[in-house]
């Protein structure tokens, strides 16, 4: 009896926790930065307080997410790129628009320009006069 009961309690945990047939894992890739369609800025903004700015740019299918801003800086001029990241699965074949928040907060007054990437060496860029 022993005997048996060994196998069947080896084959009941196997049923109990082995490996389900649905792979509830998600791969998630990354690619290069998304074309940004339009900002959203407030006209102006003062030094040390936040400022939030729309960001509206497209992903390649229903898929898509934010991931994150990347941003270069020469003094008063902001590079800012979208990074998007796709999840695996079931996915849309429709190209929609996404907003996200960028939020810049001015250490110093003046004028900052903003370029937002769309595509190689074409941006929208917005200024905004901080005081």
């Amino acid at each position: 009896m022993k005997k048996l009961l060994h196998p069947l309690i080896f084959v009941l945990c196997l049923a109990l926790l082995g490996c389900s047939k649905e792979d509830d894992t998600q791969i998630i890739v990354e690619k290069g930065a998304t074309p940004i369609v339009d900002v959203i800025v407030p006209e102006g903004a003062s030094v040390g307080e936040p400022l939030t700015m729309k960001v509206y740019f497209v992903v390649n299918n229903g898929c898509g997410r934010f991931k994150r801003f990347s941003e270069s800086i020469n003094g008063n001029i902001y590079t800012i790129a979208v990074h998007p990241y796709y999840v695996n699965g079931p996915c849309t074949l429709n190209v929609p628009v996404l907003e996200e928040n960028y939020t810049f907060t001015p250490q110093a007054a003046g004028v900052y320009t903003f370029r937002f990437w769309q595509s190689n060496e074409k941006y929208l860029e917005r200024s905004i006069n901080v005081q």
